[in-house]
């Protein structure tokens, strides 16, 4: 099933954002690849990692990064460009 046909609504890019770090927080894989979107052109950088093309890389990572227990990260120096069809966070965590 295509993520495009089980959307995630969020009231902002602030509320997915954090989402993202309490998935983090609790070492939940499912809840962490449920932000990213399913399909072949996504992209994802860890620190000092590679560039990850396509959903099924971006999910393997976050699976082995997720499977040694919680990440405790906060962002800071957050930049943030918002229109109404997209949102840009530039995060320092």
């Amino acid at each position: 099933m295509s993520r495009l046909t089980k959307p995630l609504l969020f009231a902002s890019p602030e509320e997915c954002e954090r989402a993202f770090y309490e998935a983090l927080e609790a070492a939940d894989v499912e809840a962490v690849v449920d932000l990213w979107l399913e399909d072949d052109d996504v992209v994802c950088v860890h620190p000092n990692g590679p560039r990850l093309l396509g959903y099924a890389a971006v999910r393997a990572s976050w699976s082995a990064i997720l499977a040694n227990g919680p990440l405790h990260v906060r962002g800071s120096s957050r930049k943030s460009l918002d229109t109404p069809t997209v949102a840009v966070h530039n995060v320092i965590e």
